[in-house]
């Protein structure tokens, strides 16, 4: 049963990648379009990281996890100021690491 899911979604994501190229040979869009489109990946990942960070996990099953809110605040800061993404994910992980270490969930 898993096999058939998995070669099903396997053959949905290549046929997407195949045929992107071609629509987009003969589709004609606008500036604004492209524009919004390209935002929309970065606000997608966005809005996955936020519902990782604020839903409830089984570490903290009725409240939000502060060391994982400061984690992820401290990679967003260094990623802003644009840090290479090894320093931003490895001092994300140290400040969340820091936190529960010393007891604050």
């Amino acid at each position: 049963m898993w096999i058939v899911i998995i070669a099903g979604l396997a053959g949905g994501t290549l046929l997407f990648r195949l045929t992107g190229p071609t629509v987009g040979a003969w589709l004609e869009m606008s500036e604004r379009t492209e524009r919004l489109l390209t935002i929309a990946a970065t606000v997608m990942l966005a809005a996955v990281v936020v519902t990782a960070t604020l839903s409830a996990h089984q570490d903290t099953p009725a409240s939000i996890s502060v060391a994982r809110v400061a984690g992820v605040g401290a990679g967003a800061i260094l990623a802003w100021v644009r840090q290479p993404m090894y320093v931003v994910v490895i001092a994300a992980a140290g400040v969340t690491a820091t936190f529960r270490f010393a007891g604050i969930a």
